[in-house]
């Protein structure tokens, strides 16, 4: 599953969890993450609004803000095809992790950044 892949891979790459979450949620977001034991490096939160236009808004802001980023794993289709617009690898969560991580290393060899 997503979480076991992430966990996999945190000591190779930046974890950043990009959510469509307010802000205001950041605790309870943490801490369900926790419980989960999702390994993440970096909590991104929607600061722009609660409607699902925002939260697109909200994340492609968010992903702007990364550098070397090799995959983006995401359940909505809109958000990944905003992902691929912006030159993103994409997966749903229950896509072949392994194999989509995969190709991005022919792209990049440098530090990089997975997002979920």
């Amino acid at each position: 599953n997503t979480s076991e892949f992430l966990n996999e891979h945190s000591d190779e790459y930046t974890i950043a969890i990009v959510t469509a979450r307010q802000e205001d949620r950041r605790m309870s977001t943490t801490m369900a993450l926790a419980n989960a034991d999702v390994a993440f490096d970096r909590l991104l939160m929607n600061k722009v609004g609660p409607t699902h236009e925002d939260g697109l808004k909200s994340k492609k802001t968010n992903v702007d803000s990364l550098t070397d980023v090799v995959l983006a794993i995401d359940n909505d289709a809109d958000v990944r095809a905003l992902y691929e617009s912006m030159g993103i690898t994409t997966a749903a969560p229950g896509d072949d992790l392994e194999a989509a991580l995969g190709e991005t290393h022919d792209e990049s060899e440098d530090e990089n950044s997975m997002m979920d």
